[in-house]
């Protein structure tokens, strides 16, 4: 059977690739699918073709399932809207059509250039070359993106930026990529469903590489230009349903307004953190008043981490391109802590915490590690935040919570943070400044919990009260507090495995300044 894998979706994979074990039978002229998914949402398999239109729906019993069709079937998913629910996006091949392949003679007469597409594409990833913005003289290395081009995966100063795209509603929308370097988020969004891209990048050189790119993948409908983002007549006569604008503030800022006449929603990633948030908050607010932070790219020194957003116009445009599947926090926390004490409110969270402190500071050389002794020693160590204003090295958690990093209790991640009294106390004022947050209400402020399901001891629920394991959690101090406040749900980000190629470099990054 040949079988066709479509470019242009992420969503078209190999049935290996799926949430469980699928079945791909061709019996011209139709297209048999069965087997078994490790769904966590929903009960009915929903069946699309390529211009995601209805072909079939199938009831899963027993989470299994079985159909034919004889259309060619692109896409297997669950309720559209719980689809990124599964503990792996449920993928599948097709067939491309009922001609036969080429075979014999026939076959070695077919001539293919691809793999010296991806030899021009490897070279010029490879060349030596810094361009120059047109303001502010900024330069940018050759390379600064990541590239994913089949088997050659090689990764810039931006690492992926997958589990942020996997949340955006791309599909049937036109999308303005500007400042797009070689193209590479471009087609993440073309991957994602959206109709149409265009690409905008000063550089040339980097235009032309990302042609080259996109010849070599077969990418359809994403377009690159040279164009200059920082000039008015950049925004004229341009209309987009979502703008993306990555690390490219320094030539935008000043332009807002001409943004606001292109575009309702902006998906947007700040430059390094140096300044905070607030800089970039403040002014895009002006124009697109309703706004989420969606996660950070993660560095050592979190002032040199990157933040991404979403802003609109109007809330329902920002809930509408954001999409965030909720979690019950019930399943959370397994230990002992809420038989203990109980838990709170926003209102009352201030005298609990002075309670905990009350008691818990007391307790001589403690050796906790990750349960209900850490939690104990986290909310004494807020309580301390709220008296002093400040985090310093000698706040209670601060200090042994280091204690539990160098003696090997806690993520060995973290030993950076044991010699360095800057980025210990950095890592810790972020934890509480998100308590703050959730207590004041002001939740587009806090990044959602990014969670990797998986066979792991992680247990959680999904709030229509399906079970499921996770592998890693980002984001276990934001779980613990929503629980803490009798949140009976949180909104997460849903992260999909990684090939092991990228989960190893991606640890070794260190940003670039902008």
């Amino acid at each position: 059977m040949t079988l066709f894998i479509d470019p242009n979706n992420v969503d078209f994979r190999l049935a290996q690739d799926s949430g469980g074990s699928i079945a791909v039978k061709h019996t011209p002229p139709h297209v048999t699918f069965s087997g078994e998914i490790n769904s966590v949402s929903g009960n009915t398999v929903l069946v699309l073709d390529a211009a995601m239109r209805f072909v079939a729906a199938c009831p899963l019993h027993s989470e299994t399932f079985s159909f034919q069709a004889s259309d060619l079937i692109l896409k297997t998913m669950t309720w559209p809207l719980k689809a990124y629910l599964y503990t792996d996006r449920l993928n599948t091949a097709v067939p491309m059509n009922d001609l036969p392949s080429p075979t014999g003679s026939s076959a070695d007469a077919v001539p293919s250039f691809r793999d010296r597409y991806k030899e021009a594409v490897v070279d010029a990833l490879k060349h030596k070359y810094s361009s120059t913005s047109s303001e502010g003289g900024i330069k940018t290395g050759n390379g600064y993106q990541s590239v994913d081009l089949d088997d050659l995966d090689t990764l810039g100063g931006r690492p992926h930026r997958n589990v942020f795209f996997d949340h955006i509603d791309f599909k049937g929308k036109t999308v303005l990529d500007i400042g797009a370097n070689t193209g590479e988020l471009s087609r993440l969004a073309r991957h994602r469903g959206a109709d149409l891209v265009d690409g905008y990048e000063y550089d040339p050189f980097f235009v032309e590489t990302g042609r080259m790119i996109n010849g070599a993948l077969g990418m359809t409908r994403v377009s690159l230009f040279q164009g200059d983002a920082t000039q008015p007549v950049f925004y004229e006569r341009k209309k987009y349903d979502i703008v993306l604008t990555f690390s490219v503030w320094v030539y935008t800022h000043k332009m807002l307004d001409r943004l606001a006449d292109v575009t309702d929603v902006v998906f947007f990633e700040t430059h390094t953190l140096d300044h905070g948030l607030g800089m970039y908050i403040e002014p895009m607010t002006k124009h697109f008043p309703f706004f989420r932070v969606v996660g950070y790219d993660i560095n050592q020194d979190m002032r040199k981490s990157r933040g991404v957003l979403v802003f609109a116009k109007t809330e329902a445009q920002l809930n509408r391109t954001l999409v965030l599947p909720s979690i019950s926090t019930e399943m959370y926390c397994d230990h002992d802590f809420f038989d203990k004490w109980g838990k709170t409110t926003s209102d009352g969270l201030a005298q609990y915490v002075e309670r905990v402190w009350s008691i818990t500071s007391k307790l001589s050389n403690p050796r906790f590690g990750f349960g209900t002794q850490y939690f104990e020693f986290f909310l004494a160590g807020y309580h301390e935040y709220l008296k002093s204003g400040a985090v310093t090295v000698d706040n209670i958690f601060a200090k042994n919570y280091r204690k539990a990093i160098e003696e090997g209790r806690l993520d060995g991640n973290l030993k950076h943070l044991v010699k360095n009294d800057e980025l210990l106390t950095q890592k810790v004022a972020a934890k509480f400044a998100d308590i703050d947050n959730i207590v004041s209400g002001n939740h587009a402020m806090v990044a959602p919990p990014t969670i990797r399901p998986g066979k792991g001891d992680l247990r959680f629920r999904t709030i229509g009260g399906r079970k499921f394991t996770a592998v890693d959690v980002d984001g276990h101090h934001r779980l613990f507090i929503y629980q803490l406040l009798g949140y009976p749900s949180v909104e997460v980000l849903m992260r999909e495995n990684l090939p092991t190629k990228q989960q190893t470099v991606n640890t070794a990054y260190v940003m670039p300044t902008v």
